[in-house]
């Protein structure tokens, strides 16, 4: 038994006890490689005749490591580390999307380089899917992985208060909901201080920011069981309240991070943002918004929306780092 078998299925969270409604169909203990670049890649050709795979160059990565939790590949990560003497000694974790239950950190690898090149270390963290843990595992584990560039913060040179997560889909959702529970949720005592998972900027990449939001589409049964709800383990009926508390505008307040949002031009991609701005701006908290008129959910991943995507991020960054 690994030191992460408390995430199993007796992880509990506000109360929210299991009871005989709770779901376990996603529960397949084998992985799901449904979601894939090249069928990604197909629909990008649709969309755009030009859309081609990013080519980035390696020039500034030093090494790349991956750090293994014993056997599960789920809790493992990646690190991507710039040379010294061109590190801007700010990071970024970027979290994979694939509904919760499909995907992998290799899949980020050319925004990996990409960000190397710019002079950030990069952490590309697994995380458990829906097949083999449900909600909240993933935050857990993830909020553990903040704690860890801390811990690894001098020696791989760059400032503890200078960590951004960002995501992209159902990873943009996990990153803002990293980013606004603070210190208060999902943390435990491994991490010693529970200060030591806050993030200091948040990269928002058509992910939502609400599942009870009036623009939501999560959570639509009707024909069979939704991504949010195997991974959730509930039906938003059954319990509202957990659809609710794993709704990252529901923890947006004066503590929120700068936040950048990046999205295609599909509206429940992005449901909750503009009520989510308004809390920002309640708090005079930056932030920056770029939107790719394009219907394709898939555009991180590839031109002529990858280049312009890493330009952003990097622009975002540079302010509120205030990077050279």
């Amino acid at each position: 038994m690994t030191r992460y078998a408390f995430l199993l299925l007796g992880v509990l969270t506000s109360g929210n006890l299991i009871s005989q409604s709770r779901i376990t169909d996603s529960l397949t203990y084998q992985t799901d490689s449904s979601y894939q670049l090249t069928v990604a890649f197909e629909k990008a050709k649709k969309a755009d005749k030009n859309a081609a795979y990013p080519v980035v160059t390696s020039t500034n990565l030093k090494e790349m490591k991956l750090y293994k939790t014993g056997n599960n590949k789920q809790l493992d990560k990646i690190v991507y580390l710039p040379k010294p003497k061109n590190r801007n000694k700010s990071v970024v974790m970027f979290i994979f999307g694939g509904g919760w239950r499909s995907g992998s950190a290799e899949m980020n690898h050319h925004l990996a380089l990409a960000l190397v090149e710019k002079g950030y270390t990069v952490v590309l963290p697994n995380y458990p899917l829906s097949t083999h843990m449900q909600y909240p595992a993933a935050l857990y584990k993830l909020k553990h992985d903040i704690a860890f560039i801390r811990y690894n913060a001098k020696k791989w040179k760059v400032h503890p208060d200078k960590i951004a997560v960002g995501g992209f889909s159902a990873g943009g959702m996990l990153a803002s909901l990293l980013a606004t529970s603070g210190a208060g949720m999902y943390a435990d005592e491994r991490i010693h201080s529970n200060e030591r998972s806050i993030v200091n900027a948040l990269i928002n990449i058509d992910g939502t920011l609400s599942f009870v939001h009036p623009e939501s589409g999560e959570g639509d049964d009707s024909e069979k069981l939704s991504a949010a709800t195997m991974w959730l383990g509930y039906k938003k009926a059954d319990n509202y309240k957990l659809w609710e508390e794993a709704s990252p505008l529901t923890h947006a307040n004066e503590k929120t991070p700068p936040t950048l949002f990046i999205n295609s031009n599909i509206d429940r991609m992005h449901a909750g943002r503009e009520d989510y701005k308004k809390i920002l701006d309640r708090y005079h908290i930056y932030h920056e918004q770029k939107t790719f008129d394009t219907p394709l959910h898939h555009f991180p991943f590839f031109e002529p929306w990858f280049t312009p995507m890493v330009n952003a991020i990097d622009h975002f960054l540079r302010k509120v780092f205030r990077l050279k």
